[in-house]
């Protein structure tokens, strides 16, 4: 048993000497500073937060109330039907610039986002739960990069989903902002796509949260940077299985 054991050990170590080996050739930068944010079709630039959202960068830079406070929520209804716009500046190494492959890997874009790196579209997203990873080793340069990501009105692109599946979905409901409790009509200022949409439901509004449909970079950003090849993941796969041996 003992023998059995010291074999399956060093059959594991091996296995992970080239993922280590490799994750030591392996640069990874994170970009969070020097972000700026505005609403798009102006050109009044504000102090972003990476990773945040378009309205808590709003009540940084005191643009709107706290949407929390008594009937505030009613006041900030305008923010999801435009797009936003996020930009920074980031350098970049001759020891990264010189690397084989070069990613960026955004773990949460919240949610319809074009993504330009030095003024050329890399990625279009359209999901906030996952993480998107694009390859932009012709795209990056030694230096001052320029990345900026444009994100369009969720409601805006929601309604052109529900417009195109033309399948009415079933949704929850908001007190204020939804079709009400038993089917009631109110108000609603924010139409019902959360359904078309790969975003968390409750930001269009539920009867325990308010109808805030935001948009951002919900997660951090990563430069990637490696020569030859990397593990993205391993997976060990049971093939048999017995009363006595597994």
């Amino acid at each position: 048993m003992k023998q059995k054991f010291f074999f399956a050990l060093c059959l594991l170590i091996l296995s992970c000497l080239p993922y280590t080996v490799h994750a030591q050739d392996r640069v990874i930068t994170e970009i969070r500073n020097n972000w700026k944010m505005h609403r798009f079709g102006n050109n009044l630039w504000y102090n972003a937060t990476v990773p945040g959202c378009v309205h808590t960068d709003l009540i940084a830079n005191k643009l709107i109330p706290d949407p929390f406070y008594r009937d505030n929520e009613k006041k900030v209804q305008w923010i999801d039907k435009y797009s936003w716009e996020y930009a920074t500046d980031f350098e970049v190494s001759r020891e990264v610039s010189g690397r084989q492959n070069i990613e960026l890997n955004f773990k949460g874009l919240d949610t319809y986002a074009d993504v330009y790196l030095n003024d050329s579209l890399v990625l279009s997203s359209d999901n906030m739960f996952i993480d998107w990873h694009v390859n932009v080793k012709k795209v990056v340069r030694q230096g001052s990069n320029h990345l900026r990501i444009l994100f369009h009105s969720p409601v805006v692109m929601g309604l052109i989903h529900r417009d195109k599946w033309d399948i009415e979905a079933p949704m929850g409901f908001n007190l204020d902002f939804g079709p009400g409790i038993g089917g009631t009509a109110v108000p609603n200022d924010c139409p019902p796509v959360g359904p078309y949409t790969r975003k968390a439901e409750y930001m269009y509004g539920w009867d325990w949260a308010p109808s805030l449909a935001t948009s951002g970079i919900w997660r951090p950003v990563y430069l990637e940077a490696w020569n030859d090849f990397r593990i993205n993941s391993t997976e060990v796969i049971q093939k048999g299985i017995s009363p006595k041996k597994a």
